[in-house]
């Protein structure tokens, strides 16, 4: 397991404020945040790059604040790869083997081993000038690996690849991780990425941990109106509990009236969270909806957007936008101007705390 326990880090006018979180080995991470929110010094202070200024760093029930970096088994790959230009691949991968005295059969050995896992041992006599982006990575990735690091801290690797070698490179860190049982904390700005990979997500603004979870915890079922806009709610409404009736609070929303399940009280200021494609449209639903939420609006504008057509409404005071199969609607069935009831069903709908 690692740990950051009240991690505290001052750089000139940024700081880390107590942040503490926990990643069980053999987990993939997901770091995300706003730019500037921390992410990359996280890493960096999990690496040893940084010296705290307050709390601890913990890998597997040792205490490795004060420990230099290449004491840590941890390896930090950034964006550009950083690999030595004067160096073939394989003497990139064999450098830390190197540094740590292992004979010349040892290094061939496990170099070896590392080129054909990564199936890049066609260039092992290449130049890192004449790799693709993927490639380098890959090495970067190889070079880490080398040294038995059992933690992997990847910052942003995808961001600069094409889809085909995103792919081919995220199936290989997939192997990597199931077959040497190697920790992942990854900082990324894509949450398509966290959605379909993390097993873990840890949610940073402004040098302070405000989410940690599983991903279906952070993801789908955040708590707070700054987590749900991050992650992806594209329709947040602030509103108040105006009544109860049973276990329904009563909400008056832009002239509708909504009764939504919640313990909140009478008078309590509250978030709805919901996301776009959870939304239909009366008259085009797919099959039935369970206990729907309607909200009557005007459409402002209506586009194709791949398989989905994006409609924009608005109803008093609040704007609304929701992401319909573009097969549930014929061609002008829902044009400008229209009126019309966006369907939600309740389960969809996040109560959250208006911070």
């Amino acid at each position: 397991m690692i740990a950051c326990e009240e991690v505290t880090l001052r750089l000139g006018a940024f700081s880390l404020k107590k942040v503490t979180f926990s990643v069980h080995r053999g987990s993939w991470c997901f770091i995300i945040g706003p730019s500037g929110a921390g992410k990359t010094i996280i890493l960096e202070a999990l690496a040893g790059l940084h010296i705290l200024s307050e709390g601890r760093v913990v890998c597997n029930d040792r205490d490795v604040t004060d420990l230099p970096p290449e004491k840590r088994n941890m390896a930090l790959v950034y964006q550009d790869s950083t690999l030595f230009p004067h160096m073939t691949v394989f003497k990139n991968i064999g450098y830390g083997l190197k540094v740590l005295h292992k004979t010349k059969g040892e290094i061939e050995e496990i170099v070896s081993e590392l080129l054909l896992l990564l199936n890049i041992s066609h260039l092992k006599e290449r130049y890192p000038a004449t790799l693709s982006g993927g490639e380098q990575q890959r090495v970067a990735i190889a070079r880490a690996l080398a040294v038995e690091s059992k933690v992997l801290l990847l910052d942003e690797p995808f961001s600069a690849l094409d889809p085909p070698t995103k792919k081919r490179l995220i199936q290989d860190l997939q192997l990597i991780r199931e077959k040497e049982n190697v920790t992942i904390i990854q900082v990324t700005h894509s949450r398509s990425e966290a959605r379909n990979l993390a097993d873990q997500i840890i949610l940073l603004n402004d040098g302070e941990l405000i989410a940690e979870g599983t991903k279906e915890e952070v993801m789908y079922h955040p708590t707070t109106k700054t987590v749900a806009s991050f992650v992806g709610y594209e329709n947040i409404f602030d509103c108040v509990i105006s009544g109860r009736d049973g276990k329904k609070g009563l909400i008056r929303l832009g002239g509708n009236d909504l009764r939504i399940q919640t313990e909140r009280l009478t008078g309590e200021k509250i978030a709805l969270g919901i996301r776009s494609e959870d939304m239909s449209i009366k008259g085009f639903e797919n099959g039935s909806l369970q206990n729907p939420i309607s909200i009557d609006c005007n459409v402002d504008s209506i586009r194709k957007d791949g398989a989905l057509i994006e409609v924009i409404g608005s109803f008093p005071g609040n704007r609304i936008h929701a992401d319909i199969p573009s097969g549930l609607i014929q061609n002008g069935a829902v044009k400008q101007g229209d009126l019309i009831t966006i369907l939600i069903p309740e389960a969809a709908i996040r109560v959250l705390d208006p911070i």
